[in-house]
């Protein structure tokens, strides 16, 4: 990608880097280092022409991201999200070459940063 002057590397990654998570240590820290990965190669690359994000979506229905007994009620939104919601972002992220080296919740917000 650096060599052609252009790429775009979107990591898909979760909140669970951000918070914790619920899941279990082991899954948040390769979250978390997804997160710093994305960090390390943006600044790296950006004058290349390539960017480095991470998309990190929180309770999406109808996937395997739910944990069991979560209730939507408890969003601000009021509901789950949908994966078309989460593919929206990522396209978006995609199609921008300013925007790099963000990590970018998609939770409905329930963990504002």
């Amino acid at each position: 990608m650096a060599a052609r002057g252009f790429g775009r590397v979107l990591f898909v990654s979760s909140v669970a880097g951000f918070t914790g998570g619920i899941v279990g240590p082991h899954y948040a820290a390769s979250k978390a280092g997804l997160h710093g990965l994305v960090h390390f190669l943006a600044p790296r690359v950006a004058a290349d022409g390539v960017t480095v994000n991470a998309v990190a979506p929180a309770l999406i229905a109808d996937t395997a991201m739910l944990p069991a007994g979560a209730e939507p009620g408890r969003l601000p939104v009021g509901r789950f999200g949908r994966p078309e919601e989460v593919a929206d972002l990522a396209m978006a992220v995609l199609r921008n070459g300013y925007l790099t080296d963000q990590v970018i919740s998609v939770d409905g917000g329930a963990y504002p940063r």
